[in-house]
C-alpha cells in the first residue's frame, strides 16, 4: 500500500552541519549526493522502501527553520482525482 508520502526535504544553512546533527541524532550515514547546484544528503533506505528524504542545500531554496521544510505527498498516478477535491474541501487550486 502507498503511503501518504513520498519524499521530504530538510533545507539546511551549512550542509555539513545538517549532515553532522541528523547521523548523531538518529545515529545512521547519510549518503552525500550533488545534483547540479543542490547538495543532497539522503536518509538511508533501500527501494522497497516508499518514503525517503534528504538533508538539502541550494541556494533560493526554502530557509530552514520552522517554514522551511518540504514534504511531498504522494496523490496517486493522476493528480486530477485529488485536485478536483480541492474546492469542496474548502480550498482552491492556482498554476504556478
Amino acid at each position: 500500500m502507498q503511503t501518504a508520502i513520498s519524499w521530504f526535504e530538510i533545507p539546511t544553512a551549512d550542509f555539513e552541519r545538517g549532515i553532522r546533527f541528523y547521523e548523531t541524532v538518529l545515529g545512521i550515514t547519510l549518503k552525500r549526493e550533488d545534483m547540479g547546484p543542490t547538495r543532497m544528503a539522503l536518509f538511508p533506505g533501500d527501494e522497497s522502501d516508499s518514503v525517503g528524504g534528504a538533508v538539502i542545500h541550494m541556494q533560493g531554496g526554502n530557509p530552514p527553520g520552522p517554514m522551511g521544510a518540504l514534504v511531498y505527498l504522494f496523490g496517486g498516478d493522476d493528480l486530477a482525482t485529488p485536485l478536483a477535491r480541492v474546492e469542496a474541501a474548502g480550498s482552491s487550486c492556482r498554476k504556478p
